[in-house]
């Protein structure tokens, strides 16, 4: 992100100092200001691409409430919701509300480290396989992108981890994505 901030704003400034400069010869030359139309309207536009990416997502809405609501619209069960209610809790309580939103804000597709363990995320599917499974294909159906292929980046792990692993994660990340918006 950073590096698309910096691209458009060299070239907002580019385009400004190539209309300032135009403006200033035209001047130079016939006594009368000419410009770039062209110039006017590229500086404008990448100013406001570059002012847009620099504004900070509103992250408020980042609440352990907000969240157990969308969890129950995904369609998690309560159990599972507590599952993972219980460890947003623990760092909300370790971090503080805004370092627990920024990091929230910040998932991104990747899976909190508390569900990192091996052995937490096979205890997560045995108790809520029918869940897990079910959760994988409207996942493989949403994506087009079996399960394995989603998690290419976890093979040599267990089954069942790899499945709690995308599921978590991705549901998580789509979840901190509607509460930005």
């Amino acid at each position: 992100m950073k590096i698309w901030l910096w691209f458009i704003g060299i070239f907002a400034v580019i385009y400004l100092s190539n209309f300032i400069y135009i403006a200033l010869m035209s001047w130079f030359d016939n006594g009368e200001i000419r410009f770039s139309w062209f110039h006017l309207i590229a500086f404008i536009t990448l100013s406001y691409m570059f002012l847009k990416l620099r504004k900070k997502p509103n992250l408020s809405n980042i609440t352990i409430n907000n969240i157990e609501k969308k969890m129950n619209e995904v369609g998690f069960n309560k159990s599972f919701i507590e599952e993972i209610k219980s460890v947003l809790d623990r760092r909300l309580s370790k971090y503080g509300e805004q370092k627990f939103q920024e990091w929230f804000g910040s998932l991104n597709y990747s899976l909190p480290e508390e569900f990192n363990d091996e052995t937490v995320s096979i205890k997560l599917y045995e108790e809520h396989s029918s869940l897990v499974e079910e959760q994988v294909k409207k996942l493989e159906k949403e994506s087009k992108l079996t399960w394995g292929e989603q998690t290419v980046d976890l093979i040599g792990q267990n089954e069942k981890s790899r499945k709690v692993k995308l599921v978590i994660r991705h549901r998580l990340s789509d979840i901190m994505l509607d509460l930005l918006n």
